[in-house]
């Protein structure tokens, strides 16, 4: 887009409005300079500008980093041309300047994502003063509050109150337990006796829960919050049956929240997205809860498991249950805490899922040990083989990383990269081809032998993408050292012959090669390097 811009006038105008829908900016670094061009009254792109997300930058010196990102933050939305942002987003867990806060809301008044978020000083009461203060909560639609401490918890309680046409709401507790001031998990939670200080602070005005009108959410999100009793409070004020997507990141007592959504009257009706990332107990009561709640609720097309402390791997007959909707699976289970080797489907199972599931176009799960300098064992192939039936897959995450058995020693990461390079080729090349449908129909006889089986015949792979390993980045814009990326290109030799190529590219730029491939954005508890030798650094280097 950037180079069509530059092609002519009219093209300029056209591309500009996507080019600048979205921007991403790194603050706190000799880059701001740039921002004077970005923030040029000449730049038509300037106001298409809907929804701007900031990063504080990596720079070697941290010195009064913050107070250099808080004033180029400062001259962002002095700049930005009134009422024209719908989500501005800060995302470091660093605090927010109070006075870039009641700037954002001065300038900013039409804005449909809104964040409860830690600020360098209360401005709560600054806020409220605003003239247009209850005009602003008009076109939100989307809340993220991210509570650590009582006056975060304060500031989202007003956000949820003043959003009565609120559809998405996530929440992320972040108290710290280590620190002297912190408030008690016991404090903070549900109980038996009653409401904890999140939900009773948050959503407050709700309460009594029993008699108040829940919540018509379709998106919720809930992180490291206890569930242990959401029965009685999350349960009551969030109609959990009009939720299209629901996901639970480090949520103890997820099982309690799923056996009560087995419920008939709290059923999701409409769940099109369901991400778990879960820490279960012994009993694995957290994983028999899922497979029940699976075996329930219908037409799932995104579906993500991460369970740490599993025995097993999640049923194969809960996600074969949604085999008609499914477009998108990525589960993951280890009996650790993430750093073991992670669980592999039985054969039985995963084909059971690939023959099932044909509609899947990203699938992300743990494959067989097979070795980059040996030929692929059988156990690795048959997996190999098994998505064939997955016609439409177009992205590939195998999670385990191939080793280099039987040499004892390391290989270093170039020369493993190569190897691993062949493997994804012949992935790509094995794609390519699939069996014929049966050949021969009804009973032989003694006298008629069957026509011999039909070759192998090409057709049009959608497999674009195959990975290995798992990310670990988060936040951070850039390639992380834990996944190594394949995109399908081709090679043509000297007489014009075509052929398949894998090559590598990073997590940032795949993106841009195939979209269908945001299965790998996902940050799985478990993301071990590749078994390489790293390139030792001489003293001299630093």
């Amino acid at each position: 887009m950037k180079s069509l811009c530059l092609t002519c006038k009219e093209l300029h105008r056209i591309t500009v409005k996507r080019l600048y829908h979205e921007v991403t900016l790194d603050v706190g670094s000799p880059n701001d300079t740039n921002l004077t061009a970005f923030l040029n009254p000449k730049n038509l792109g300037l106001p298409h500008v809907r929804k701007l997300d900031l990063y504080l930058a990596d720079v070697p010196e941290k010195c009064n980093q913050l107070q250099q990102a808080n004033f180029a933050i400062r001259m962002i939305l002095e700049f930005l041309p009134e009422d024209i942002l719908e989500k501005f987003s800060w995302h470091p867990w660093s605090p927010f300047g109070a006075d870039n806060l009641v700037m954002l809301y001065k300038k900013q008044k039409k804005m449909k994502w809104l964040e409860g978020i830690a600020l360098d000083r209360d401005a709560l009461a600054e806020v409220e003063k605003l003239p247009h203060f209850d005009q602003m909560f008009q076109n939100s639609r989307k809340l993220g509050l991210y509570p650590d401490s009582r006056e975060v918890l304060n500031y989202c309680a007003t956000l949820v109150k003043k959003t009565p046409k609120v559809e998405k709401i996530t929440l992320h507790a972040s108290f710290d337990d280590d620190h002297d001031s912190a408030i008690p998990s016991r404090e903070l939670n549900d109980s038996a006796t009653g409401p904890g200080l999140i939900t009773s602070t948050i959503f407050g005005h709700l309460q009594p829960f029993e008699n108040c009108t829940p919540l018509s959410l379709k998106d919720l999100t809930l992180q490291k919050i206890n569930l242990r009793y959401a029965a009685d409070t999350y349960c009551k004020f969030v109609d959990f049956r009009n939720l299209k997507a629901m996901r639970l990141f480090g949520c103890p007592g997820a099982d309690s929240l799923f056996a009560e959504l087995c419920k008939s009257t709290k059923l999701p009706q409409k769940l099109e997205t369901l991400e778990f990332k879960h820490d279960d107990n012994p009993e694995n009561d957290a994983l028999n809860a899922l497979d029940g709640f699976l075996c329930l609720v219908s037409g799932i097309k995104i579906l993500t498991l991460d369970i740490c402390y599993a025995k097993q791997l999640p049923s194969s007959n809960g996600i074969t249950r949604h085999s008609k909707t499914l477009i998108e699976l990525n589960v993951h289970a280890s009996r650790g805490d993430g750093e073991e080797e992670e669980l592999v489907y039985d054969l039985d199972d995963f084909e059971k899922i690939c023959k099932s599931c044909t509609l899947v176009e990203q699938l992300s799960a743990a494959f067989p040990a097979t070795s980059v300098i040996r030929a692929h064992n059988e156990a690795f192939l048959a997996f190999e083989l098994a998505l064939g039936d997955l016609v439409q897959l177009v992205t590939l995450n195998i999670t385990t990383w191939p080793t280099n058995t039987p040499s004892s020693n390391r290989l270093p990461r170039k020369i493993y990269e190569h190897l691993l390079q062949s493997l994804a080729q012949q992935g790509f090349e094995r794609s390519a081809k699939h069996h014929a449908p049966p050949y021969f129909v009804g009973t032989p006889t003694s006298n008629v032998l069957p026509p011999p089986p039909p070759p192998l015949t090409p057709y049009s792979s959608k497999l674009s993408v195959i990975a290995f390993g798992s990310s670990d980045k988060v936040y951070d814009r850039e390639d992380s050292k834990n996944q190594i990326i394949f995109v399908k290109g081709k090679a043509v030799d000297p007489f014009g012959k075509e052929s398949v190529l894998a090559v590598q590219v990073g997590w940032c730029l795949r993106k841009y090669v195939e979209p269908r491939s945001d299965v790998l954005d996902f940050s799985l508890s478990r993301s071990s390097r590749p078994p390489t030798r790293e390139p030792v650094q001489s003293e001299d280097s630093d």
